[in-house]
Parts: structure tokens; sequence; C-alpha cells
């Protein structure tokens, strides 16, 4: 018998086999199966606020325990419930929607409505994946929203095998590291962004989505690793609304497309994704990058949407990897996949704007945007139903129509008096807890005007481009 060295596991091993993800339109008209009512956050008595959500979170369908995740409900089955919710409340029309993390514990116990929440340094942390509606009042005479999506998954493209004890960190240097008893491992390489959008648009003209699109959604598909497997292989179902994290282990990310529309007749709609990339100021030493702020990067975008006219349907602030090698740094946010191991690794708040390129939609004359942070006592913060009220006050003394909004999660330092949103990067450091904290991100048609006393100034924090 031969005394070779062993093969590397193969991608089956490590993902699992799971068969490819259909591109088909998911838009459930059936009664749903009995669900609890969601809480409309942001209505008071006697009010038509411009904004307010409603969340529908994947309903308990058995609870975990020390080895064993809790089950949910599919995705699609969300989608039911939202439809048979509009269906029953019908002064509402959907202005955006987006999918919806929350941290639950491994008996699948969550709290809706925290802001705050621990992610960490050792043990398994456990997400469910819902799906937040952003609404407003319905005109008259329109008729009532039936929502529909389709996944977009990244196909498979190839592999690139990392050797099992030296692993380049790019930093013009490499580290002795293994993957725990790995003996190396292959990282799949997928379809970009670019190329998933093109085969979208390429199968418009057959088969068009039975409907307008409503917007695009960037979800990422997060998984760890153990051993010589991902701990839970159905990373390639788009689908699935509940996994684990662990903070010491190697981390793999899938970024997938969900393209929501409201169900009508069929109008050919071809979409474009543009992304805008912060620019690197200075980078001390080789490992410790500094990039322009946040407004300077929204500037770019708002110039850009000006001079091309786009017919914008949504813009979305996504994070990704930054490769950096002898103090140079890389972006490549259409990149679909990525990993990171125990070493620091930092990403960039990329602007995502995304586009229908043959229709016509709102003139976007000016771009800004303004944060709404809960506000806080240390690690205790307001729930975001009441977050909500301080943003539909402030709107009230605007001259500005709402785009679209992002419920972000960014990292929290107790002891810091606030939240720094104009940051355009972030580092993720392994080995150590993370407290996070959910936030509001506007996207506006117009300029921000803050009065000298302004409305609640401790909730908010606004960055306007000029």
């Amino acid at each position: 018998m031969d005394n070779c060295t062993p093969n590397p596991p193969s991608y089956e091993e490590i993902f699992g086999v799971a068969p490819d993800v259909p591109c088909l339109p998911v838009y459930p008209l059936e009664a749903p199966p009995p669900y609890t009512q969601p809480v409309l956050e942001g209505c008071t008595a006697n009010s038509s606020p411009p904004l307010a959500y409603a969340d529908f979170l994947p309903k308990l369908l058995a609870p975990g325990g020390q080895t064993d995740l809790p089950e949910f409900e599919p995705f699609p089955t969300i989608l039911e419930v939202v439809n048979d919710w509009l269906r029953s409340n019908q002064n509402f029309r959907v202005l955006h929607s987006e999918c919806l993390d929350r941290k639950i514990s491994r008996e699948g116990i969550l709290e809706t409505e925290s802001t705050v929440h621990h992610e960490s340094a050792n043990g398994a942390s456990v997400f469910v994946r819902g799906l937040r509606l952003w609404l407003r009042p319905a005109t008259e005479g329109e008729p009532p929203h039936q929502l529909g999506y389709v996944n977009l998954f990244p196909e498979r493209k190839h592999g690139i095998f990392l050797q099992p004890e030296r692993v380049f960190i790019g930093a013009g240097a490499s580290i002795g590291f293994s993957f725990g008893r790995m003996r190396g491992i292959e990282i799949p390489v997928h379809e970009t962004i670019d190329e998933m959008v093109c085969k979208f648009n390429q199968g418009v003209g057959m088969n068009p989505l039975p409907g307008k699109i409503l917007n695009v959604d960037t979800v990422e598909m997060r998984h760890t690793g153990s051993g010589t497997r991902v701990l839970f292989p159905e990373i390639r179902h788009p689908d699935k609304t509940c996994w684990s994290e662990s903070g010491n282990s190697i981390r793999f990310v899938i970024h997938c497309l969900k393209v929501f529309f409201i169900v009508g007749p069929p109008l050919q709609e071809e979409i474009a994704i543009t992304d805008f990339t912060p620019k690197m100021i200075r980078c001390v030493g080789l490992t410790n990058p500094t990039f322009e702020k946040y407004p300077e990067n929204l500037k770019k975008a708002s110039k850009f949407i000006h001079d091309n006219q786009m017919a914008v349907t949504n813009i979305q602030t996504i994070q990704s990897k930054v490769d950096i090698n002898f103090g140079e740094c890389s972006i490549d946010s259409k990149k679909t996949d990525y990993y990171h191991n125990l070493i620091d690794t930092i990403f960039a708040k990329v602007i995502r704007v995304i586009s229908i390129t043959n229709q016509s939609s709102q003139k976007i004359n000016h771009l800004s945007t303004k944060c709404f942070v809960p506000q806080r006592n240390g690690k205790e913060a307001q729930p975001m139903g009441q977050c909500i009220e301080n943003v539909n006050k402030w709107l009230q003394t605007q001259n500005v129509s709402v785009i679209g909004i992002d419920t972000l999660s960014t990292e929290l330092i107790p002891e810091a008096k606030v939240v720094n949103t104009d940051k355009s990067s972030v580092r993720w450091i392994p080995g150590r807890g993370h407290y996070k904290i959910s936030l509001f991100r506007l996207y506006l048609n117009g300029f921000v005007y803050d009065p000298v006393e302004e409305v609640n100034k401790q909730e908010s924090q606004c960055c306007s481009v000029a």
C-alpha cells in the first residue's frame, strides 16, 4: 500500500451534497398555516405615519438542544403569511422588504424587539432569519400588494486549494496555521454578482417575473467550519431560516440575491447593480488601513445616479472583505464568496445601488442618508419600535422622499457615548466577544435639514452629502 499524502477534503465533504437551487419565482397566494399576528411598529392611534414596519419571523417547529439547532419554517412559508397579512391590511402598501436576522437561544427563543445582542468569542451563536416589511399608506385607487421573490444563487465555478499549515494572510507574510485537524481545504469559487445578474437579465425575455420588481436584497449565507466540515452544509439553501456561527472557527460566507416583486402583469424588467467602495486614505503599517468616511463615498454615488439618470429601486449598505497585500488594499465587492480564518479581518462598507435598466422611476436629484441609533445606556437600548417613532417625527420636519431603509447591525462599544455611523470599515477580531446594536439607515431623495432644535437629537445621527 502506498504511503501517499491523503487528498484534501472535497467540496461535497465540506459543504455537503445539495441540489442546485432553481431560479424560480415564489409567490404563494394560498392561505398560510395559523400564525401570530405581527406587531405593526410606527403607528399610533388615529395616525397615518410616513413609515411603519412589521416583522414576520418563521414559526418554531421544534426546539433545539445541546447538539441540535432549533427547526423553523422555511422562507417561502413566511411569504405565505406576509401575503395573507397584506390582504387583511389593505390600508398599507409595501415600500421595501429586507431579510432580518435575529440572535436566538438554542431552544429557539427570540426577542423581536431586542436591539443589542452579544456574539460569543468561543461559543456558538444561533440566528433566525425573517422578513421585515417597510410600509407606507395606500393611495386612493391603488391595488393591494401581494409579494413574490426569486433567489439568485451563485453557481460554483472551481475551487482553490489552501495548504494545511502555511496560509498567506495578505500582508507580505504568511503564518503557520492549521484548520483544526484539516489536511488542507478547497475553497469554492462562485459566480460574481455581475454574472448572476447577467443570467437573470438574459432570462427575462423568455421567462419574465410575474410582476414589478420592488427591491433586490443582498443576503449573506454565513456558516462556520469545524474539523474537515462546515458545521451546516445547508449553506447552499438560501431559504433556510436558522443557522449557527462559532466565534473561534473559520467563517464561510456566500452572497446571494433575493429579488422581491409585487405580483402583477409581467414587465420584463432587467436589473443593474452598481457598487461604490470607499477610497483608502492611508495604511498604518501593513495591515491597518484608513478609509474615507461614509458621507464622502455617498457623494460619489449621488453624482453617478444623477449624471446617469438611474431608475433606482433600492440602495443597500453591504460589507465586503478587504484584501491587504504589503499595505495595498483591494476590495472586490462583486465577489460572492469569501472566508476569514482566525486572524483580524477588515470589512469595508460598500454602497450598493440597484436599478432597473428598462423602466422609468423617480428622479433622484440629491442622495442623502440619515442614521437613527436607539437611545441607550451602556448595553441597554430602547426597542426599535420607539426608534421608528423618532424617524417619523423627524420625517415630518423634512422635505425629502424615502428611497429605502436598511436595518443594520453594527459593532457596539458599550463604554462609547455614540455609535460612529460615518466610519466606512469594521474590523473583525477573532477570539473576542462582540456586542452589536441594530440601527436604521434611511436613503433619501433631497437635502436633509436639521434645525437648531432638532427633533430627538440624542436618538439620531445624520450624514448628508452636500
